[in-house]
């Protein structure tokens, strides 16, 4: 019996399937031997990804100045990155960017213009390394 732990499908050895969900799976076969014999696979498929995103930055800091969602090794891809004010204005948006790298990411500007202190709105198309596309958003505090 095999018991498998992984974040993408599994393709099992054993009878070449590819599996998407987690579950017990079975298959049987005869050896050489004329010998009837069963093989089992316990498959956990963990589908949480690690994307993070900063809820503070201070665009006047060479820390924390940019605002971009940060990758926990999965190998995301940001698809769509947007930024609002309250009222629903979009201030910034980028698409295909990588994952935790700043210098892709919100500078806390508009109209080349430093914004005012306070709490915007983020929202993100994300794909997964499985190729599953997520729908993610936040808030972020700019201070100064």
């Amino acid at each position: 019996s095999d018991t498998i732990t992984s974040n993408t499908s599994y393709q099992w050895p054993i009878n070449q399937k590819t599996y998407n969900q987690s579950g017990s799976y079975q298959e049987s076969f005869t050896d050489i031997n004329g010998c009837d014999s069963i093989y089992n696979l316990l498959l956990i498929l963990n589908k949480e990804f690690g994307i993070y995103a900063p809820n503070v930055i201070n665009p006047s800091s060479n820390i924390n100045g940019y605002f971009i969602l940060y990758d926990s090794g999965s190998r995301a891809d940001i698809l769509l990155l947007s930024i609002y004010d309250r009222w629903g204005e979009l201030l910034w948006q980028k698409e295909h960017i990588p994952t935790s790298d700043p210098s892709q990411g919100w500078n806390g500007r508009f109209h080349d213009k430093p914004v005012n202190p306070g709490v915007y709105v983020w929202m993100a198309k994300v794909r997964l390394p499985n190729s599953e596309k997520i729908l993610i958003h936040g808030n972020v505090t700019v201070v100064r």
